[in-house]
């Protein structure tokens, strides 16, 4: 008797908790519109020119400045610069999504 009492009991928890995942899951379904879906396409466009740019940019620009009498610090400070504007302008794409 007292068995069967505590399996009922874990029956009643399994269901209990089983119900509330299920609540959860239901609050965190994404709920898109046309407004995120565009925001969404066009951080990634901008990202994705973003990396583009960094590929054609690293390759070439090294030589290309040396030739010209650059050192190799301003070298570095030219790809820094790029990554602390892209640093500091991510936020803010990412606050355009939500």
């Amino acid at each position: 008797m007292d068995m069967e009492e505590t399996r009922e009991e874990e029956i009643k928890e399994s269901t209990k908790l089983i119900s509330r995942a299920k609540s959860i899951k239901e609050k965190w379904q994404p709920n898109w519109n046309r407004r995120d879906m565009s925001l969404l396409v066009l951080v990634v466009l901008a990202q994705g020119g973003s990396v583009c740019s960094d590929s054609f940019l690293y390759p070439f620009f090294p030589e290309e400045a040396l030739r010209r009498g650059l050192t190799q610090t301003y070298i570095g400070v030219v790809f820094s610069s790029y990554e602390m504007a892209r640093f500091v302008t991510s936020p803010i794409a990412g606050s355009l999504v939500r």
